[in-house]
């Protein structure tokens, strides 16, 4: 259902000009307010299906749900395996500094939502976990490039960190609180 091979499925069912009085840098603001963001467009996907914006929040309002409950339901253990994913995945992030790439941040999302996903023993909750993931992330990676960049890669830093101090304590509740304080 989700395309993975594309972070950008998404265009404005009709066009958006740049909404008066906003920060494009405070990605909170465009989760809480996004119609603020999208000049009250709905979002139409490849394949022309539409998304509103109550839908885009109701989503990613799940997505916060299900990343909370990942420590809940059936966590699998952290392993040496995991914080070493982490740890290298903080030195990719830490490379990105400065280097604004918006396709590679993408796919360096996945990579990460893969290891979120390994820490979920529930096959339900891990489905809809990677589902809720693809349907927000192809539409926040539209307004990425409007963001500063180098607060979009602190964040992220600050999220990975976080999450590792999790796993160093082999809190899965934790990696998951920590994920969802960064949505």
């Amino acid at each position: 259902p989700h395309n993975r091979s594309h972070p950008f499925p998404f265009r404005f069912a009709q066009p958006v000009g740049p909404a008066p009085g906003v920060d494009a840098g405070l990605v909170e603001d465009f989760v809480c307010n996004p119609v603020a963001h999208t000049g009250g467009k709905d979002l139409v996907e490849e394949d022309g299906t539409i998304v509103d914006l109550k839908t885009f929040k109701d989503i990613y309002d799940l997505r916060i749900l299900t990343t909370r409950a990942m420590g809940e339901l059936s966590p699998r253990p952290v392993t040496d395996r995991h914080r070493h994913r982490m740890t290298d995945l903080i030195k990719q992030a830490e490379q990105m500094r400065g280097a604004q790439d918006v396709e590679a941040y993408a796919a360096f999302c996945d990579e990460l939502q893969a290891l979120v996903l390994d820490l979920i023993g529930s096959k339900p909750l891990r489905e809809m976990t990677d589902i809720l993931y693809y349907r927000v992330a192809r539409i926040w990676y539209t307004f990425l490039p409007s963001f500063d960049w180098d607060d979009v890669v602190n964040g992220l830093l600050e999220e990975l960190h976080g999450m590792a101090d999790a796993m160093a304590q082999n809190d899965v509740a934790g990696v998951g609180r920590v994920r969802a304080e960064y949505m």
